[in-house]
């Protein structure tokens, strides 16, 4: 009896420490040596154009690593590891913004007259995506203007045709813009974001 009565508080000590261990020190672990073996992998063709930053999307304690390559035809990567596996968003040039540790983030695309609002979170390990709207001119070869000399665009949002109005207002009823933070805030260079990964 005085044995068992020892043995429970170390054994009640050794149990709680092996979900912390599982899911907090296995999982992430590698983290870093996956972002880095990613931008290591895929170089931008202009390096000194390049951008990138740790920033953190959702509220777990593994930051997302977000990239713009600097040309427009390379577009960016928002990179995110879950379980220790890495999951990447590859997009086009645009706008990025995200919602600090609220697990949402925004990214804004399009040329030529034709252009993409999507809404993301991140959902077990991927990307999932909310919301996406799209606006432009119908024939984008042949765009057609208004009175006042401004191009006349359609707008959809979530496949639904909508006025220009009520696009501006489904976008702002599911993400802050207002409150929204970019990653260009805290950006590095191709050279320092390895030593900053390295010493995080």
């Amino acid at each position: 009896m005085r044995y068992l009565r020892k043995s429970i508080p170390i054994l009640l000590f050794i149990t709680l420490l092996l979900p912390a261990y599982a899911y907090g020190g296995a999982d992430n672990a590698n983290w870093k040596e996956l972002y880095t073996d990613y931008i290591n992998d895929n170089p931008a063709t202009e390096p000194t154009m390049s951008s990138y930053s740790l920033i953190y999307i959702n509220d777990d304690d593994i930051p997302e690593l977000w990239i713009s390559f600097g040309l427009g035809f390379e577009g960016g990567a928002l990179c995110t590891v879950w379980e220790g596996k890495l999951e990447v968003l590859r997009f086009s040039q645009g706008g990025f913004s995200y919602l600090e540790r609220q697990n949402q983030f925004a990214i804004s695309t399009g040329r030529m007259d034709v252009y993409h609002d999507e809404i993301y979170r991140i959902q077990n390990g991927k990307f999932a995506r909310l919301y996406k709207g799209n606006f432009g001119a119908k024939d984008n070869s042949n765009v057609q203007y208004d009175a006042a000399g401004d191009p006349i665009y359609q707008y959809f949002w979530d496949n639904k045709e909508v006025s220009q109005k009520e696009y501006e207002s489904a976008k702002e009823s599911v993400f802050d813009y207002s409150k929204s933070v970019s990653p260009n805030d805290n950006s590095c260079s191709a050279i320092e974001i390895i030593p900053r990964i390295k010493a995080y």
